[in-house]
């Protein structure tokens, strides 16, 4: 039996997070400039240039979700009308609004946000988020910002979609200034994006030498943690740490052929929003599998992806790019394409699809994604059922069954 080996320099992003929603809180309490966000995270670096205090909600859900409170949330939301198949991060961030009407703002400090002065969304080809956003406009009576991303079919539209979410990104800083009565400072926000850029580019330069060694030194489980540094700590000299900090564990565990599973015989593709609830217990039942989960498009393809495209000089279009990059606004076809590339880039043994069933977005297309991947290099997958933050939907015992099913299939084959 396999044991987990999990990056030890992450163990510490619990304090930056719980900072962030301190100060958040603090923000509110104090009179300043607060906000929530939906969809991508997009504007967190003009935010961060222009001292605003930002809640990005699908991260809050997930953090939350992560630290065993979710559940709570979702009694709530659901008491105010909301059914169980509206999408989960919906439903956590709808039960944090009534929180404090529901009496349980002093049960934890993920409890009680203070009412926002604007909501912006970030739309991306999920028809929920633009809903999700004005839903919290009506509970809060705020103003609302939307920035729609234009669906790119093939390479030829990303351009035009370039363009158009920059020309946005650029009514979205009005508004900004319409809002807080104060100049936008374009210099603070190039050097806010500056760090922004080494921040992400050390996460992806480090995640892919990481993947691509045998035995990997991390795992998704790890990647998945790391996020934080892009949804908490982008633009901050904190998050560049960080990210600073796996690099170096990360060549030292290379260096001494250290796996993040111990020992490492079955390397998969997770594709899928991540189960929070189950983040550590999911690494452990991998690792007790000797089965290491070394990548997902959503941890690669999600959040920040191409920093190296990012511009100094014309930083609203590196910020635009981001997002037009996006899985989510990608055809089915560019979907096969890469997650195969980059099966074969970290030789991929076999494929464990996870499906949201309160995210359609993400659910929608993975069986075709499965079969054509699969066919393609010539390896198993799998498909079970669950959701990313409501444990009442997940079957634990599918779970187990399926990726038991993927390990015996891939040891079979492997014999042959």
């Amino acid at each position: 039996m396999g044991k987990a080996n999990r990056l030890k320099c992450l163990a510490d992003l619990g304090k930056e997070i719980n900072e962030f929603y301190m100060r958040y809180k603090r923000a509110g309490e104090e009179g300043k400039t607060t906000c929530r966000i939906m969809g991508y995270p997009l504007p967190h670096v003009i935010l961060r240039a222009h001292d605003v205090h930002y809640m990005f909600l699908p991260s809050y859900a997930a953090t939350s979700a992560a630290r065993g409170v979710v559940g709570r949330l979702h009694q709530v939301a659901e008491e105010k009308g909301l059914l169980r198949e509206v999408c989960s991060y919906v439903r956590a961030n709808v039960g944090c609004a009534f929180s404090a009407e529901a009496g349980i703002a002093g049960a934890d400090h993920m409890y009680s946000m203070p009412k926002p002065d604007f909501i912006i969304v970030t739309e991306s080809s999920c028809s929920m988020t633009f809903n999700w956003g004005d839903a919290e406009r009506r509970i809060y009576n705020v103003p609302l910002f939307v920035v729609h991303c234009p669906y790119v079919w093939d390479e030829a539209d990303e351009k035009d979609a370039v363009a158009e979410v920059t020309r946005q990104l650029r009514e979205f800083i009005s508004f900004l200034q319409d809002i807080t009565h104060r100049r936008f400072d374009w210099d603070k926000y190039k050097r806010t994006m500056a760090l922004a850029k080494e921040t992400a580019g050390l996460r992806m330069a480090t995640m892919d030498e990481a993947c691509q060694a045998i035995p990997s030194p991390a795992t998704l489980f790890d990647w998945t943690s790391l996020l934080a540094i892009i949804n908490y700590l982008i633009g901050l000299p904190e998050g560049r740490d960080v990210a600073l900090r796996v690099r170096e564990e990360v060549i030292q565990k290379m260096e001494r052929k250290e796996g993040a599973v111990v020992p490492e015989k079955y390397r998969l593709y997770w594709d899928g929003i991540m189960i929070w609830p189950f983040l550590g217990k999911l690494a452990q039942k991998c690792a007790a599998l000797n089965a290491n989960v070394i990548w997902s498009r959503y941890s690669t393809f999600s959040f920040w992806e191409c920093p190296e495209m990012i511009d100094l000089e014309n930083p609203l279009e590196g910020n635009a790019i981001q997002v037009v990059r996006l899985h989510f606004n990608r055809s089915i076809d560019w979907l096969i394409e890469n997650i195969t590339h980059f099966c074969q880039r970290y030789r991929i043994d076999g494929l464990l699809f996870h499906a949201n069933l309160t995210c359609r977005t993400m659910a929608g297309p993975q069986l075709e994604i499965m079969d054509a991947v699969s066919r393609k290099l010539g390896i198993p997958a799998v498909y079970f059922e669950g959701d990313m933050t409501d444990e009442t939907l997940i079957s634990e015992s599918q779970m187990d069954t399926r990726l038991q099913a993927l390990i015996e299939t891939i040891e079979a084959r492997k014999g042959k």
